[in-house]
């Protein structure tokens, strides 16, 4: 990657490999994110890497929990589970991304649920959506989830809306599909 010199690099989730083999009742959940993200970010390839090149990151399931992970079931395990994750995210990864100079001066990060955000760079608005804290299971119906949820989707259409970048890039880990697809990949 260093000796492509890239201008920004981009990590789309599954940063770690999270999860004591997907039981969310074991302890230890949130040593387990600590323990895996220093080990990432000590690697002396990744430290040389975002010392030279400035990054962004969104998390996907293995960063949430274990393999397709979904956090918008009411009361189940993984939506408890999901402060631990996103409080880790943040120690480790969002606290890096935010102390960038070249990025920390436009990014947008609503304070709600979720792990979203946009920042402008180099005349480019990149759009990072999470697509794990609001994802339905598959075959679920209830209206009110969908692979972004209600206050994502609405904050998204703004930031498609009210953008003055010569480009925009979404950044997702998940396909995005239209109704036409799984209802647990769908964006209304």
């Amino acid at each position: 990657i260093q000796a492509c010199d890239p201008d920004l690099l981009i990590l789309l989730g599954d940063n770690i490999y999270s999860g004591k083999d997907g039981d969310y009742s074991e302890s230890g959940w949130q040593a387990d994110f600590d323990e895996k993200y220093t080990n990432q970010l000590n690697d002396p390839f990744f430290t040389e890497l975002t010392k030279r090149v400035p990054f962004l990151a969104i998390w996907n399931d293995h960063d949430f929990g274990h393999n397709n992970t979904l956090g918008g079931i009411p009361g189940s395990k993984a939506q408890e589970f999901s402060d631990e994750a996103l409080e880790a995210f943040d120690k480790h990864i969002w606290a890096k991304i935010a102390a960038q100079p070249s990025i920390a001066a436009s990014l947008d990060r609503p304070v709600s649920e979720g792990n979203y955000y946009s920042v402008i760079f180099n005349d480019i608005k990149f759009i990072l959506l999470d697509v794990r804290t609001f994802r339905m299971a598959e075959g679920d119906t209830r209206n009110e989830y969908s692979l972004l949820g209600k206050i994502q989707t609405e904050w998204f259409l703004r930031n498609l809306d009210h953008n003055d970048a010569s480009f925009t890039v979404v950044c997702s880990g998940s396909t995005l599909q239209n109704r036409k697809g799984k209802a647990f990949e769908t964006v209304e």
